[in-house]
């Protein structure tokens, strides 16, 4: 679980996904993680794709507060979406950034003169 990490050009919902399941497997095994410790794993070991999140790490540490799985998830989630929205150059999604051009080929509106 601790070698899980996401890596670039992946979903970060498949990511989570196969955290959680990695999660699941030790509480079977009788080693369950509190909560706060799997929002912590989930957020550090995605800190290679996301590097500013690792702010978010810092300012919990620092005000003490336990991080929730569910606030991490969430904001995984919302960086990647605007990764997405940044287009080709940030996009870690290159086949939206592939769309674009074919939209406008096909679309006589978005044709210039």
């Amino acid at each position: 679980m601790f070698s899980r990490k996401l890596v670039q050009g992946e979903r970060v919902d498949t990511y989570i996904d196969a955290v959680m399941r990695l999660q699941e497997d030790l509480v079977t095994l009788g080693f369950p993680l509190e909560d706060s410790e799997l929002a912590r794993l989930l957020l550090t070991n995605a800190l290679e794709v996301f590097p500013d999140l690792s702010n978010e790490l810092v300012a919990a540490h620092l005000k003490r507060s336990a991080l929730e799985v569910g606030r991490v998830r969430g904001r995984l989630l919302a960086r990647e979406q605007e990764e997405n929205m940044r287009g080709p150059k940030g996009s870690r999604n290159t086949a939206a950034a592939n769309i674009t051009p074919t939209l406008q080929q096909n679309n006589p509106v978005l044709q210039s003169e």
